[in-house]
């Protein structure tokens, strides 16, 4: 396995541009990205195991279930696998299988936002197959992006995760609109999707019994005190999130206990808090299977599969850019 680092330097100063901005301005808010450090890495993944948490599971099964299909799209050449996110290695396997089973070798590479995030699973991966050259590179979205970019072969990028929703509907787009300029005629995406449902199961989702979503969210404020210098009193923030049927988006803030201080040294920054006053730290975005084909249309691509789990509660979403 190869790990491509990436400009440490440049998420530093990455991370310091966006508290700032994000804590100065009058709706605070501090992006997504910066909850997956190695500590929040691990959250995750212990989030994903309770019994309330559906995501993983459906992917597994659908995966597992439908990946058989997946080399039809590759007649004459065998295609680079680029996952992006936070892998699961059994997941990841039930993809790779039938992939392997076909083209004998791969080259795969995995985009995540932190060593934890990627360099076990790696390993792992790269055990399990021995046809499998595996390379992982630090990084989001956009570096996945970039690594499509980098080769003229026929690439598959897999999204699982939910990982297009994790804005609002019309970031979402944006960020498809992005992806899709990247690939070539040759290429898949497969992105899963979080479908619209029922707001109690996904309230059941964010009010987990050991609180681990709660401790996800609130763990931005101690990546703060321990990169920035930061003199976050956590205990003086609560998570609050809500879910909007209508819109499909749910919003994850943390809430101020009462009127405060906070001094963030490296910043040279000292910032007000009222009490009440929020930093949003999430929109998660439920797709119904026509707003997905909106949003595909909007990309300029072709929904040429869809994968559904047993339940209804996920799909997956096989596209390729319509010709240009």
């Amino acid at each position: 396995m190869r790990l491509v680092a990436g400009n440490e330097d440049g998420r530093r100063t990455a991370f310091a541009r966006d508290v700032t901005r994000g804590l100065t301005q009058v709706d605070k808010c501090l992006p997504a990205r910066w909850l997956l450090d190695e500590a929040g890495v691990d959250l995750l993944r212990r989030l994903r195991r309770q019994p309330t948490s559906y995501m993983l599971a459906a992917e597994r099964q659908m995966i597992g279930e439908r990946a058989y299909t997946v080399p039809l799209y590759f007649p004459r050449v065998r295609p680079r696998i680029i996952e992006v996110g936070v892998l699961d290695t059994a997941r990841t396997k039930a993809l790779l299988a039938p992939l392997l089973e076909t083209f004998g070798a791969l080259r795969y590479t995995a985009v995540g936002p932190h060593r934890e995030a990627l360099e076990e699973p790696c390993r792992e991966l790269g055990k399990a197959f021995s046809g499998l050259d595996v390379t992982a590179v630090l990084g989001h979205v956009e570096d996945a992006v970039r690594e499509l970019r980098s080769d003229a072969a026929p690439a598959l990028l897999f999204w699982p995760g939910g990982g297009l929703g994790d804005h609002t509907r019309a970031d979402s787009i944006l960020m498809l609109r992005g992806v899709a300029a990247a690939l070539r005629p040759s290429d898949l995406l497969i992105a899963t999707v979080d479908l619209r449902k029922d707001a109690r199961v996904v309230q059941r989702v964010y009010r987990d019994r050991q609180g681990i979503t709660k401790q996800l969210h609130l763990h931005v404020l101690e990546r703060i005190n321990e990169e920035l210098g930061g003199h976050f009193d956590v205990s003086l923030f609560r998570h609050r999130f809500s879910y909007d049927e209508e819109t499909g988006e749910l919003d994850s803030h943390l809430v101020s206990r009462r009127a405060q201080t906070i001094r963030i040294d490296e910043l040279d920054l000292d910032v007000p808090f009222a009490k009440g006053e929020t930093i949003h730290t999430l929109t998660v975005t439920k797709f119904s299977p026509l707003e997905i084909d909106h949003a595909a249309h909007a990309a300029d691509l072709t929904v040429h599969e869809r994968w559904y789990d047993r339940e209804g509660r996920v799909c997956a979403n096989l596209m390729r850019p319509n010709t240009r």
